[in-house]
């Protein structure tokens, strides 16, 4: 699945809830490792290497995704 669909998928609450739902049945020892987890089910290394956390050097801004908040909720 591409980013950008996943992105558009992520606008629905009940696909976040999902998505969510499936981050925390992988199982984590703590937040870095849920993060890391979530990420790598995720997005490959080819998306990864598009990206930057804060979009520098003309990558894509992954602070600014969807997916990273859905993350980062789980992890708070």
């Amino acid at each position: 699945m591409e980013f950008k669909e996943l992105e558009s998928r992520l606008v629905d609450e009940t696909e976040r809830a999902a998505l969510q739902a499936h981050f925390k049945r992988r199982g984590s020892v703590d937040a870095v490792d849920l993060i890391k987890n979530s990420m790598a089910a995720t997005l490959t290394n080819a998306m990864m290497a598009k990206m930057s956390l804060k979009g520098k050097c003309g990558k894509l801004p992954f602070s600014e995704s969807l997916l990273c908040n859905v993350i980062c909720e789980l992890s708070l």
